[in-house]
């Protein structure tokens, strides 16, 4: 078999195997989503629909298609269907927890007015999540990427020269680069604190490149596992500052439509004020997280600037891609080099225009 012919069954293979395993934990999740008595299910479907498309994307040259954007489009349908409801099951645990923390009286009719119209909606965004739960199960998607997952290999299992995972590198290394140039895109923006909008789009580059490291593990073992670490952390900083950010913007609209709300049903607004308190409460301790959090994400950002964390994961990828020949090597070092340059450098840029912006989070 031809070095291309190699890396093509190496892909292939690599498709497989990692659509197989993440598919098992999208099926496995279905009924407990439906059931609705464990919030973290709707978590564990979310996440898993969200990682099995980023090994169709990761993996695509390997993938038939058609059939692969269908694939991607179903799974792209679960995970935003799924978002809105996992963001009020959090909500909702939240205020309940911050109530029980603060158990004044004059706090508590508010909060318990928040938890109230939370789980309302919480209530009304399940029939969307039953449909969507129904829809992948009777579309036939999920059973056409076992079948294509199960018959690859099968078909590895009979060859006689089994594709080797090592022939990836080179694709691996490529797809994190170019995950982790996006995050460092965002650099410019990390003392920042008001760039709340550019702030969330690192965030979710950050978790973009930490779902593609995931993927490579095979390839690169325990090497990489630190990395994923690292990005995980600045992923739930960022996470922990965009819920602050929604709350400081939710509450005082929170307030304005009950005030409406008591008015259109009773004609008049007495007896808001009662709910005041709890809520002011809350908004003010969000607003004072925030800061304590983004000072903690500059505090972690800087550290791993200073042990070279990213520089170290580019150097570890590249030593790993040894498939091309030396012709195709060379000039792929040369351009890495190139890039690793640019990454080392990246802190002391003082262009802050943003980058693109990216799509919406997957």
């Amino acid at each position: 078999m031809s070095p291309n012919g190699n890396i093509q069954s190496a892909m292939r293979l690599a498709a497989a195997e990692s659509i197989g395993e993440r598919l098992e934990n999208v099926r496995a999740r279905i009924a407990g989503v439906l059931d609705n008595t464990d919030i973290e299910q709707v978590h564990q479907m979310r996440v898993a629909s969200r990682r099995l498309r980023v090994a169709l994307k990761l993996f695509s040259p390997g993938l038939p298609g058609k059939q692969a954007a269908r694939w991607s489009k179903s799974m792209r349908r679960v995970t935003r269907t799924l978002g809105p409801a996992r963001d009020l099951d959090v909500q909702t645990q939240f205020v309940q927890s911050y109530r029980d923390a603060h158990p004044d009286a004059k706090l508590a009719r508010g909060l318990d007015r928040l938890i109230l119209r939370l789980q309302q909606r919480r209530d009304r965004q399940q029939r969307r999540v039953c449909r969507a739960m129904d829809r992948i199960s009777d579309s036939g998607v999920l059973d056409e990427m076992s079948r294509f997952s199960r018959e690859l290999v099968a078909r590895a299992q009979l060859d006689p020269v089994p594709p080797d995972p090592a022939l990836l590198g080179e694709h691996a290394a490529d797809a994190i680069l170019g995950h982790l140039q996006s995050l460092l895109a965002y650099e410019p923006f990390v003392e920042m604190p008001d760039r709340a909008e550019e702030l969330h789009a690192m965030r979710i580059a950050a978790k973009r490149l930490r779902y593609a490291l995931e993927v490579f593990v095979p390839i690169y073992a325990g090497r990489i596992k630190p990395f994923i670490k690292s990005v995980r952390r600045i992923q739930t900083q960022l996470g922990e500052l965009h819920d602050c950010d929604v709350w400081i913007e939710a509450l005082p609209k929170f307030l304005d439509d009950e005030r409406e709300r008591m008015t259109a049903y009773q004609g008049h607004a007495r007896g808001f004020n009662r709910l005041t308190d709890g809520v002011e409460h809350l908004l003010a301790d969000r607003t004072r997280r925030r800061q304590e959090v983004h000072e903690e994400f500059v505090a972690a950002w800087r550290h791993l600037r200073k042990q070279q964390t990213w520089q170290n994961l580019m150097l570890m990828v590249n030593g790993q891609s040894a498939s091309a020949g030396p012709a195709d090597s060379a000039a792929t070092d040369g351009a890495r080099a190139a890039t690793l340059a640019r990454i080392g450098s990246q802190s002391a840029s003082v262009t802050i225009s943003p980058p693109p912006p990216p799509d919406p989070a997957p």
